[in-house]
């Protein structure tokens, strides 16, 4: 599996999560997986997909990183 993180500031999950379902509906792709943390000060989405493909179109469409390949090595991208 491949997670995409997207770090937003604030605590907003709305407003990234339509970003986000928009894309991914304009593309027909389906995650294979939505987390999300709330830390003091942002919202992280974690988004998983089988694809390096996908996660890495995902990631650069939305500013997020690649941060797990299936390798289960950590990667920046």
């Amino acid at each position: 599996m491949h997670v995409v993180e997207v770090r937003r500031a604030g605590d907003d999950i709305a407003g990234p999560m339509a970003q986000m379902r928009t894309w991914l509906d304009a593309k027909a792709i389906q995650p294979a997986m939505f987390r999300i943390s709330l830390v003091p000060g942002a919202t992280i989405f974690y988004v998983e997909f089988s694809g390096t493909r996908e996660a890495r179109a995902f990631a650069k469409s939305v500013g997020g990183t690649l941060i797990l390949q299936s390798d289960g090595q950590s990667h920046a991208a």
